[in-house]
Formats: structure tokens, sequence, C-alpha cells
């Protein structure tokens, strides 16, 4: 797995004050640039940080599923 893509993509992410502390991304590209690399290298313990990409994004039928894959793994 290429950490730095991770490391990169994880360093965008914020709390926003002022919309009751949900988490944002300042840097969307790179965040999907991260999905994009963990779907083509997805490993069962991959699809938890999947989905808490796309939750980041406000993706939530994807982060949904990939959090139900998760469930269905344990």
């Amino acid at each position: 797995m290429n950490d730095m893509i991770l490391k990169e993509a994880n360093a965008t992410i914020y709390f926003d004050r002022s919309n009751y502390l949900r988490e944002q991304t300042t840097d969307p590209k790179k965040m999907e640039a991260a999905i994009s690399y963990l779907k083509d290298y997805v490993e069962d313990r991959d699809h938890g940080l999947l989905g808490y990409f796309y939750r980041i994004l406000g993706k939530t039928e994807q982060a949904s599923y990939h959090y139900q894959l998760c469930l269905k793994k344990s």
C-alpha cells in the first residue's frame, strides 16, 4: 500500500467548526486519488478506510456500502 497517498489525503481532513464539527477535506482531489488507489488495491481491511474517505466527501451511499462490507467481514 502506498502510504504517501493515504497520508496526504488524511492530512487534508479537518473538523469544520461552522458545520457542527463535521469532518471535511481541504483537498477533495487528494481524497479522490486515495479512494482510487484503495479501490485498485483493496484488501478486506481497507473497506473501512474507503467508507471513511467516501463519508468525508459526502458520498454516503458508497460509504455505507463499504461499511456494510466491514460488518460482514467481522
